[in-house]
């Protein structure tokens, strides 16, 4: 019998995934906390918004690499030290989830600033054609036009990078490969 049991509760360890541990909020501030850093910076806390708010998702699971394991969407506040100094930061997290692992995904250096200012990202996981992406709104106030401006990009992760969604596919195609 201890077999029998011992045979059922392999499969379950060898192939659950990471981000199925987590169930709750606190859970996620936790994981973010203990697993990543802010930059090169560790973190003295994260914490999740918890504003329910209709345009941006603060806490969402989705498939953004579409490799068929659960990922993680997040947006909240970073505490980090530099020194003596502590900061409080925005943050916007996507976390992609395989079998064992789990790994941030890194914002290409710029990403939210645009004409010297920085811009305070928000994020809405949607579908398109039944799979997850992730629709990243940020606004800022243009200095050279002294208008605030609005940008959409819509993108998924692939490999650990955001790539931007395409309604058209490229009609490119690879004829050679050199080494």
């Amino acid at each position: 019998m201890r077999f029998v049991v011992f045979i059922l509760f392999i499969p379950s360890v060898a192939f659950s995934q990471v981000l199925d541990e987590i169930n709750s909020i606190e859970e996620a501030e936790l994981f973010i906390k203990k697993n990543f850093r802010y930059y090169n910076r560790k973190y003295n806390s994260f914490t999740i918004d918890r504003t329910n708010n209709i345009y941006y998702d603060s806490y969402k699971f989705g498939d953004f690499n579409h490799d068929g394991f659960k990922d993680l969407l997040v947006f909240g506040e970073a505490e980090v030290s530099k020194g003596k100094d502590t900061y409080i930061k925005d943050e916007l997290v996507i976390i992609i989830g395989e079998k064992r692992t789990a790994m941030k995904v890194k914002f290409p250096s710029g990403f939210f600033r645009d004409k010297l200012t920085y811009t305070v990202p928000r994020a809405k996981a949607i579908e398109v054609n039944g799979n997850d992406y992730i629709q990243i709104k940020h606004t800022f106030y243009n200095r050279i036009s002294n208008e605030i401006e609005t940008f959409t990009d819509t993108v998924f992760v692939s490999y650990g990078h955001l790539i931007p969604y395409s309604k058209t596919l490229s009609e490119k195609t690879v004829s050679r490969i050199e080494f």
